[in-house]
């Protein structure tokens, strides 16, 4: 299977889950994106942020662009599936063996034939 290239991507975020990092035990967030658009429709991207003092800000940053606000990051288990189904503008970037996905913007839902009131 061809790689992904780096560049921009429409997607939906498909899952989110916390768990907790491997290597380090920190918690961390993995985000399974689904692409619908630029030649690789219905291929799928990771992001896995492992949630650390030093990540926090990016971590926030990520959830707000989903339209995730919260006082607490306590209170993040209990959205997390208000961030699936969330369209997003994503660029890819690749750095030596590894790839970092970067939450560009929010995306308005997509209204399918069904919800059209005529």
């Amino acid at each position: 299977i061809e790689p992904i290239p780096d560049g921009a991507y429409e997607v939906e975020v498909e899952d989110v889950q916390l768990t907790e990092a491997a290597s380090s035990g920190n918690p961390m967030l993995k985000w399974r994106l689904r692409i619908h658009s630029g030649g690789f429709e219905n291929r799928l991207l990771w992001k896995n942020r492992a949630i650390t003092g030093g990540s926090l800000k990016w971590v926030k940053q990520d959830l707000e662009t989903c339209g995730l606000q919260l006082a607490e990051l306590s209170a993040l288990p209990a959205h997390l599936g208000d961030l699936v189904h969330q369209r997003l503008e994503v660029v890819k970037r690749t750095r030596g063996e590894f790839y970092d996905i970067y939450f560009q913007r929010r995306l308005p839902e997509r209204v399918s034939d069904d919800d059209l009131p005529f």
